[in-house]
C-alpha cells in the first residue's frame, strides 16, 4: 500500500496543486514590478539543492506591496544551480519586469505563473511509479 501512497502523495502535492494554481492565475492581472532582490541559496543541509529568493515590489491601485514567490512550484529547491543563476541574473535587484497579481488578494503575487519542469517531473514521475507498481503488483490482493 505504502507504493502506491507514495506517488498519489507526490501527484497531489507537487503537481495538482501547483497546476490549480496555474491555472487561477491565468486571470490573474499583469502588472510591472520591481526587483528588490535576488540569489541562489543553497539548502541549509549541503544537499546540493538550490533554491531562487526574489523579493519585488508591485503598486495596485496606488498601494505598493511586496512578494517574494517566483512561482507556483512547491519543489523550490532543485539540483539546477546554473538555471537558478540565471533566474537570479534576469532578476537583478532594480530589474523592472511583470508580475501577476491576484485580483481577489493583491498580497497574492508570482512572476512566473506557468508550468515549471519540476511541476512537469513530479507529475511524470508520480504516474510512471504508479504505473511500474500496478505492472508488477497486479493481480495481487492487499
Amino acid at each position: 500500500m505504502p507504493a502506491i501512497l507514495l506517488p498519489s502523495l507526490i501527484f497531489y502535492f507537487f503537481f495538482l496543486i501547483p497546476v490549480r494554481r496555474v491555472r487561477r492565475a491565468t486571470s490573474w492581472r499583469e502588472v510591472p514590478c520591481v526587483v528588490v532582490s535576488s540569489s541562489v541559496h543553497e539548502d541549509a543541509t549541503d544537499s546540493g539543492l538550490y533554491r531562487i529568493l526574489v523579493t519585488y515590489q508591485y503598486d495596485v491601485a496606488g498601494r505598493y506591496y511586496t512578494s517574494n514567490r517566483y512561482s507556483f512550484s512547491l519543489a523550490t529547491a532543485t539540483c539546477s544551480r546554473l538555471g537558478k543563476k540565471r533566474i537570479a541574473g534576469r532578476l537583478a535587484p532594480g530589474t523592472k519586469t511583470l508580475c501577476y497579481v491576484n485580483p481577489i488578494d493583491p498580497c497574492d503575487a508570482v512572476i512566473k505563473r506557468g508550468l515549471t519542469w519540476d511541476m512537469v517531473f513530479a507529475g511524470v514521475f508520480a504516474i510512471v511509479s504508479l504505473g511500474v507498481f500496478l505492472l508488477l503488483f497486479r493481480g495481487e490482493v492487499f
